[in-house]
């Protein structure tokens, strides 16, 4: 039996007219994130630059929108076959 798992997977994410690409994040990284205080911004904004989002703009976007992007390249490796 073969497994593929295929290549790295990258999100072009554009906000505000800029275009940033995100690095798939590892399970390490999720499992830290799912653990921490929800009120700890600081990891957040961390677990963001290090998949490619620099800090000097994810703290300043609305926490809808992180929360938007955090759910959706979580999502994404859930619904990965």
């Amino acid at each position: 039996m073969d497994i593929d798992l295929g290549q790295d997977v990258s999100f072009k994410v554009t906000y505000n007219g800029s275009v940033y690409m995100l690095r798939e994040p590892s399970v390490k990284e999720v499992m830290g994130l799912k653990d921490m205080d929800a009120q700890d911004q600081n990891a957040i904004l961390s677990f963001m630059d290090k998949l490619g989002l620099p800090v000097a703009v994810s703290e300043k976007m609305p926490i809808s929108k992180v929360k938007r992007l955090i759910d959706t390249l979580v999502g994404a490796i859930s619904e990965k076959k």
